[in-house]
């Protein structure tokens, strides 16, 4: 049994696809560029919104990735929980674990983190939240979890990592963390299991079941 539990949020415990997708295309009619499709855009996602950005504007490498990060930044903030809602089976899985030391480890900006726990009503639950900018680096590299890890006195050895991206899967291993991946978020299946996860699991009631 793992003592803490570290999940990351966008397409782990919240289905926040379509709000992302509205953020996206909001800063591209500002710029007068036509839409993207919801695949496309959650193919974008995992990185922190920097990246989501700058791939959502590959196809237009004038525009100021600094500035249209603003622009997201505020639409998004207005609009975070417009259709944003947990995973079916996500509240009985944090029921099932609310007797462990949780966190939730993600490469969203924390402010956004912090709107969106408090949003759900899910605050209280998680003693430990980081976002992308709470640390001077984010997922893959090790140290949000490994401060995540510090702050609930927990040594790595004792927590997994939760999540539906690569770079929570390679920060896990990177930081001697057990790791299982959730195929029902963004990420490919087949590409997740390229990052040799220890678990894999295909609902929140695998997850439940993987946590006992």
């Amino acid at each position: 049994m793992y003592k803490a539990v570290l999940f990351d949020l966008d397409g782990t415990l919240i289905d926040s696809g379509p709000d992302i997708a509205a953020a996206v295309n909001h800063v591209r009619a500002h710029y007068d560029l036509p839409p993207l499709d919801l695949p496309e855009v959650l193919g974008f996602v995992g990185d922190g919104a920097q990246k989501l950005l700058l791939r959502a504007f590959a196809d237009s490498p004038q525009i100021v990735i600094d500035e249209a990060f603003e622009i997201w930044a505020d639409f998004y903030a207005d609009h975070c929980l417009d259709g944003t809602e947990l995973y079916d089976g996500i509240s009985d899985l944090l029921l099932k674990v609310q007797d462990r030391k949780l966190a939730v480890v993600s490469n969203k900006p924390v402010g956004l983190v912090s709107k969106i726990l408090a949003g759900l009503s899910l605050q209280d639950i998680f003693p430990v939240a980081l976002g992308g900018d709470s640390l001077p680096v984010k997922k893959p590299d090790p140290a949000p979890l490994l401060h995540a890890a510090r702050a609930l006195a927990a040594s790595p050895s004792d927590c997994i990592m939760v999540g539906d991206g690569l770079p929570d899967v390679l920060a896990g291993k990177a930081s001697g963390m057990a790791t299982c991946a959730v195929t029902y978020g963004f990420v490919r299946e087949e590409d997740l299991r390229g990052a040799q996860p220890d678990f894999v699991a295909h609902s929140p009631l695998e997850v439940m079941d993987l946590l006992g």
